[in-house]
């Protein structure tokens, strides 16, 4: 920024959004407690035009930069929990028994444990729990010593500073909010969601912090090392039998091992505790599907849509499993449901195309190809698709367009290779045929034994011209 003479003028925040226990309160990570290791992280502000460094030592909260940002541009926002930091940097004083406010309903959404909240001013932090913590920050920054009996009144004033609870936490899981589940588990993170019954809304989460440390130690373990994966993961049974999360991770295990009738049973099992993430009824239909089951596979994909309705990838599964079994009507309905969950996501346009074309609608499946470039440009089956119809419509130069397209993404994609050559051929451009049927036959797989021997003729009879 200085490079570019932009540093002067500008504003620039920077913030973590948490820490690391890294084995503090018996944690491995973060996301499970609220203690000052995980909760308490660096914010630097440097303002436009001003260089006089300030150290700010009253409670501010990440919520506080989407109002401190729109100061900075002169614009205000309605309302929103935080509120600028900037008369702080000005040298007001601020308050000091500002209740900063911290959740972490983590370890509520996947296993069904109670949710933990938090204030926290200058010198003291309540921690609402089952078994709920005060602690004196000033003379016990570690958090170690719990006053909540010294100072009963102090705590009470400071759990009304929080805001109201809700009744009911709904089961959800955050790719439902912004981001997919693909993505998250690309971040290592634990997916998942769980039924909360009252009597396990009564687990501290303190009281079951092995149990979550071995299920970590086998999330750890999953790539790299199945068998220490499941051992961990079965460590984490025998500390809490009916825990669905450890189970849902061994059947995992099983699936990808091959062994299905195993991950069936487990699957179950983690059903059976509570355990209701899509992904296992999904992995469920995948078995049922393998054993030719197909009713059992539609009931698990339904389930999985039911347990969570914004889950495009099994709206998009069921829709595919429809349209094998023949119902382009299910079929549609399901991958329309996908593109309401996630309008951005290509293969439910794609999907959704193909259906319309075997329902003889070639226009609808067009636009539905279009749809779904617009989202992946370099979609290579749409492109294919979109070059079959076009060469069906005798458009041979639209067609190689988007054979073209479609090979540029997947060099020795067969099927576009084959048709690339059919439409130069219709073109006269008979060296790009040539090249392309020669190329074929190099890459197309076993099955394409007919298209094999159609592109040897062509070659033949090119040859004789």
């Amino acid at each position: 920024m200085r490079q570019l003479d932009l540093f002067g003028g500008s504003g620039v925040i920077v913030v973590a959004d948490h820490g690391e226990s890294l084995g503090e309160h018996g944690e491995r990570t973060h996301g499970t407690f609220l203690y000052d290791s995980t909760i308490r992280v660096p914010l630097l502000v440097k303002l436009p035009d001003k260089t006089v460094p300030r150290t700010i030592d009253v409670p501010v909260e990440t919520s506080d930069l989407a109002p401190t940002m729109a100061a900075m541009a002169g614009a205000t926002l309605g309302d929103v929990d935080g509120r600028s930091v900037l008369p702080l940097m000005d040298g007001a004083r601020g308050d000091p028994d500002r209740p900063a406010y911290a959740e972490s309903y983590y370890q509520n959404v996947l296993l069904g444990w109670s949710p933990l909240r938090a204030v926290r001013t200058a010198r003291w932090k309540f921690i609402e729990a089952p078994r709920p913590e005060l602690y004196d920050l000033q003379s016990d920054p570690g958090e170690q010593q719990n006053h909540l009996d010294d100072h009963a009144a102090l705590a009470a004033g400071l759990q009304r500073a929080l805001p109201a609870s809700p009744d009911a936490v709904p089961a959800s899981r955050p790719s439902d909010a912004a981001e997919s589940a693909e993505r998250l588990r690309s971040l290592g993170y634990a997916a998942g969601s769980t039924v909360a019954t009252a009597a396990s809304r009564k687990i501290d989460p303190k009281d079951r912090v092995e149990v979550w440390a071995a299920i970590e130690d086998g999330i750890d373990a999953t790539a790299r090392n199945p068998e220490a994966a499941r051992r961990a993961f079965a460590r984490a049974l025998t500390l809490d039998p009916g825990n669905g999360l450890a189970m849902k991770y061994l059947a995992d295990i099983s699936f990808r091992a091959g062994r299905l009738a195993e991950a069936r049973d487990r699957y179950r099992r983690a059903i059976a505790a509570g355990f209701r993430h899509p992904d296992v009824f999904v992995n469920l239909a995948a078995i049922a599907e393998r054993e030719g089951k197909i009713g059992d596979a539609r009931a698990a994909l339904t389930e999985a849509v039911q347990s969570a309705s914004a889950d495009a990838d099994a709206w998009n599964r069921l829709g595919l499993l429809e349209a094998r079994s023949g119902d382009l009507a299910a079929a549609r309905r399901a991958f329309t449901s996908a593109m309401a969950a996630a309008p951005d996501r290509a293969e439910p346009y794609y999907n959704l195309a193909i259906v319309e074309r075997r329902a003889g609608d070639e226009a609808s499946a067009q636009s539905r190809l279009q749809d779904a470039l617009a989202r992946n440009p370099s979609y290579p089956e749409a492109h294919f698709e979109l070059g079959t119809g076009y060469l069906a419509a005798k458009q041979p130069e639209r067609a190689l367009t988007e054979y073209r397209a479609a090979l540029a993404a997947r060099p020795d994609y067969a099927e576009a290779l084959f048709g690339a050559a059919r439409a130069a051929l219709d073109l006269g451009r008979t060296d790009d045929a040539r090249r392309d049927y020669e190329r074929f036959i190099r890459v197309a797989p076993p099955e394409y034994k007919a298209q094999v021997a159609a592109a040897h003729d062509a070659l033949r009879r090119l040859s004789q011209r």
